[in-house]
């Protein structure tokens, strides 16, 4: 997917293997630091945006006579990067924070104590355009379509496993007799009908910038209770703080909300814009009859 982000460039690295390393900010100016000791240190007001040496776009296996169908669009980037930045001159030094309009495709990295990363690890990686200034507009692949909001959980539809979530990781995965709205992963939480609890959930930082943000997940609930009155199982979607307290709770479902198939939930979490918070699930069955709460395909979008 293609996205658009305005920010402002506080740094960028000219990189050994001729990448252009970007840490783009919001107006705090504040980002992760990088080197030895810190992973966990995410800002979460800042992410990675990188300008890839097109030559090197095949790849060490890849055949360098076949031409990425970006590449006009990936030459062009790096070009006005370098009209700005004559041969990466300014490297490694405090810019003051430029404002900057990115145009580039989703990418999720894993933590490697990288200067600028991201909570969720995404990152615009490669770059398509960029715009220094305000106001302005990058160009856009066609067909426009292809640009859409902004989407800030990562492996939002788990195919990737557990990368990028927290808490009980075992309910993740591709599980025999059983099927994911897309893909082959999801998660499963509950269906044990002994008492406990499971929780899943991912740290995000939400833009203050755009006019709304919609929280939407696909969900399938079954259940082997047979009561039409006693809400005995429940799963509680939930916005948290940063540090897991609750801010609030969006919806409860039950035994009693027992679905035929998946079906779309969405949320209006606007309230929450310039913060960070966790998008969290918590589910609690009892010492009796199962109940599944299956998921999948869960976004976080802001436009």
């Amino acid at each position: 997917m293609v996205y658009q982000v305005s920010g402002r460039l506080v740094l960028f690295k000219d990189e050994d293997d001729g990448d252009y390393h970007l840490v783009v900010t919001d107006d705090s100016l504040n980002y992760t630091p990088g080197g030895a000791n810190t992973n966990g240190l995410e800002t979460g007001t800042s992410f990675i945006a990188e300008i890839p040496d097109p030559a090197c776009v095949p790849g060490k296996q890849g055949d360098p006579n076949t031409l990425s169908r970006f590449d006009a669009k990936l030459k062009d980037a790096r070009a006005k990067f370098e009209a700005r930045f004559p041969g990466g001159s300014g490297a490694d030094t405090d810019l003051g924070g430029i404002p900057v309009t990115l145009l580039g495709i989703a990418f999720y990295d894993r933590p490697h104590q990288q200067t600028g990363r991201a909570i969720n690890g995404i990152e615009l990686h490669p770059l398509l355009d960029i715009q220094f200034g305000t106001g302005v507009q990058p160009g856009v692949p066609n067909p426009p379509a292809n640009v859409v909001v902004t989407q800030m959980l990562a492996n939002s539809d788990f195919e990737q496993g557990v990368a990028g979530w927290y808490g009980t990781l075992d309910d993740i995965g591709a599980f025999s007799g059983e099927t994911a709205r897309s893909g082959e992963k999801f998660a499963w939480m509950g269906g044990l009908g002994t008492a406990h609890s499971e929780t899943l959930y991912q740290n995000v930082s939400i833009p203050a910038s755009g006019q709304s943000v919609t929280l939407s997940l696909w969900l399938n609930i079954a259940t082997d209770e047979t009561t039409t009155t006693n809400a005995y199982d429940k799963l509680y979607v939930q916005i948290r703080d940063k540090n897991g307290h609750v801010l609030k709770t969006l919806a409860t479902y039950s035994n009693l909300d027992q679905t035929n198939g998946y079906v779309q939930k969405t949320f209006d979490v606007s309230a929450y814009r310039g913060q960070n918070v966790q998008v969290f699930l918590r589910m609690v069955e009892d010492n009796g009859k199962a109940t599944s709460f299956k998921l999948d395909d869960i976004t976080l979008t802001a436009q």
